[in-house]
């Protein structure tokens, strides 16, 4: 009513007025009952959802649309107690040095006794005009392997007691060649560590070395988060040799100059021994994939402001793990979150903990064999890794 009531006068003095508010009340009345109304009967006006669609066993999808914002939400839910599906993580190209759009990661991954049915984009990585694009933020674990060590980061891991965490971890290890032993530094991410630290490359990371390494044969199979290995000495590679890890060998260099070069001062047939933790598990980590922020803490928003930008995040509660995206930078189709509004959304949908992945133009949901949102690049972006969830039985 302030709007009529400043757009007239009220005519004929107070006599005038009275009339006016005499006149104004059976409109209030209208107004407050239609009020009245949609509060009891429309209780869901502000959102628009779509009906749950079964998407495998333990697997369904939902589209929620939110016009306060606008924003399109895009939910895969996954039942924990159900055995026919499981998370695993991949790489672009299926190397961290590899980027590629989500549907040709799934093109790849995809087998006949193991059907991708949902996948969003992972973790953040160095794009195109970096020095090593692909290169991803944070720590990576496919099939119990540890590809990329974490740096500190909030990371989602799934570890072999069916245990989830989102943990800033760290892995700390040694390697020991007869009496000298170094600290281990990041795996599969080139130029990073301190000069006493070794780097170690393995066949998954993709990247041509040509500082000089020691290339070692292992005998107990890949890296993981926790354990000892074993290995040989396999051969010493001098500077300016290109070189790339092949089958069970990892490569060991270090940024440090006298590091590397007490490294390649090594002889063929010594052995190696490498140890490995990662703080704070003790049991080992069989999925993992970086991110960050944490926007949900044991049920409790955590998350600070941010710009609005389009947004996936992975969050869990005792029965479920969601895999959520919402669309950005469409005026007139999704605005995109700040991480407070994101953290608020998943707290909403039900997890109790919650983490951000990479967003922007990278937010890409995958479900039943096409892409479900609508990317604010116009179309898919290379991403370095993704969220696979993988159904074990056959059709839905």
């Amino acid at each position: 009513m302030k709007n009529i009531q400043s757009s007239r006068r009220y005519p004929n003095g107070k006599l005038g007025r009275n009339l006016w508010q005499a006149r104004r009340l059976p409109l209030t009345i209208g107004v407050l009952l239609a009020a009245v109304m949609c509060a009891v009967f429309l209780p869901t006006i502000a959102t628009a959802q779509r009906p749950l669609k079964a998407v495998a066993p333990g697997v369904t999808y939902e589209q929620i649309s939110k016009p306060e914002g606008p924003w399109e939400v895009r939910v895969v839910r996954l039942q924990r107690n159900e055995p026919n599906w499981h998370l695993e993580t991949a790489m672009g190209m299926g190397l961290v040095s590899g980027v590629e759009a989500l549907s040709g990661i799934i093109a790849r991954e995809s087998r006949d006794d193991a059907r991708v049915v949902a996948a969003v984009n992972g973790d953040f990585f160095q794009m195109g005009h970096r020095p090593y694009p692909g290169a991803v933020s944070g720590v990576m674990v496919r099939g119990w392997e540890l590809i990329s060590t974490p740096r500190g980061r909030p990371s989602f891991y799934l570890c072999a007691d069916g245990t989830l965490h989102i943990e800033a971890a760290q892995t700390r290890g040694t390697v020991t060649v007869g009496d000298t032993t170094w600290p281990v530094g990041p795996i599969n991410t080139p130029l990073q560590g301190t000069e006493d630290e070794l780097q170690l490359f393995t066949t998954s990371g993709g990247w041509t070395l040509t500082e000089g390494c020691l290339a070692v044969t292992l005998q107990d199979g890949p890296l993981r988060t926790q354990g000892t290995w074993t290995g040989t000495v396999s051969e010493v590679v001098p500077a300016e040799q290109p070189r790339q890890a092949a089958g069970e060998e990892i490569l060991l260099t270090s940024t440090g100059e006298a590091t590397r070069k007490a490294l390649l001062g090594l002889t063929a047939g010594q052995q190696v021994k490498i140890e490995l933790a990662t703080e704070p598990f003790t049991e080992p980590v069989v999925t993992a994939i970086g991110g960050g922020p944490t926007l949900v803490r044991e049920g409790e928003i955590v998350a600070a402001e941010s710009p609005r930008h389009p947004r996936t995040a992975v969050g869990f509660n005792a029965d479920e793990i969601l895999l959520v995206t919402v669309d950005g930078r469409q005026k007139d189709w999704s605005v995109g979150m700040t991480m407070v509004e994101l953290a608020r959304l998943m707290a909403e949908l039900g997890c109790t903990e919650a983490l951000n992945l990479d967003g922007g133009g990278s937010t890409t949901a995958w479900v039943d064999g096409e892409v479900v949102n609508r990317p604010s690049d116009g179309g898919q972006r290379r991403i370095a890794n993704a969220l696979l969830v993988i159904s074990t039985q056959s059709g839905k």
